[in-house]
């Protein structure tokens, strides 16, 4: 018959946040490339000269190395939210510093994102998963367990394309690590194919990451529900950046 007697702390230290994806790009060791100003080529060789035996006083043929470049093109990521004066004025914990930080992380999950997944359009930057040319290790006709043969494969047809590795990784979801802990390296073998190293985990010695950004809604024949697992360079991936995270504050329109 008191209810008016029973209080509620507001507990503001003890504020829960939202769950949100890991990002795990930039840990693996994209290639950023800050403080640009207007669009970007990026030289390259695709192919050099060719060298050849040739015997006394022959010719020797011969060849031109091909260039071509790699463009980068400024895209928009922007998250917006809106609050009022009273709420600025009496939040608890403060409203405008909670929004500050959470339009920071929201926008390096998508940055995230479209590193892994991006679509390469008018507006979205192109992923590791849409650049023509990533190449691809088979498991069955309808996806399958990744057992340490197909990793293994997935390395070699990395190191086959002759590619100077030093920053070597991997990356998937938490639905593969899962399956990578519980996974041998071999019939009757002791270890599994995920390992702890320190504070690190590794896949037949290099990093690997785990990020749920990484797609677990693949379909292959009748398989459905697939998860991506990625193996590269990852000092090959560019980030390129106009400047850094600008906060607009429209004290204006309202």
């Amino acid at each position: 018959t008191a209810p008016a007697l029973i209080g509620t702390d507001h507990m503001a230290s003890a504020f829960i946040d939202a769950l949100r994806p890991e990002v795990a790009v930039m840990g693996l060791g994209a290639t950023v490339l800050p403080g640009l100003v207007e669009n970007v080529a990026i030289p390259r060789m695709v192919s050099g000269t060719a060298a050849e035996w040739i015997g006394e006083d022959a010719a020797a043929s011969e060849s031109s190395p091909v260039f071509d470049s790699v463009p980068l093109t400024l895209k928009q990521l922007s998250a917006r939210s809106q609050l009022s004066r009273r709420q600025l004025k009496q939040s608890m914990p403060g409203l405008d510093v909670l929004l500050r930080n959470d339009l920071r992380r929201s926008i390096g999950i998508e940055l995230d994102r479209a590193a892994i997944s991006g679509a390469g359009s008018a507006t979205v930057p192109r992923g590791i998963l849409n650049t023509v040319g990533i190449g691809s290790v088979a498991i069955d006709a309808n996806g399958g367990v990744p057992h340490f043969p197909f990793l293994t494969r997935l390395m070699a047809e990395v190191e086959a394309e002759n590619v100077a590795g030093t920053s070597y990784g991997w990356l998937t979801n938490h639905f593969v690590k899962g399956t990578l802990l519980s996974t041998q390296t071999a019939d009757g073998a002791q270890q599994m194919i995920l390992q702890r190293n320190g504070t690190d985990w590794t896949i037949a010695g290099y990093k690997a990451a785990f990020s749920n950004l990484v797609p677990a809604n693949g379909t292959k024949g009748t398989g459905t529900d697939l998860s991506t697992l990625i193996f590269g360079n990852w000092s090959d991936l560019m980030v390129a950046q106009w400047g850094g995270i600008d906060i607009v504050v429209d004290d204006v329109t309202e």
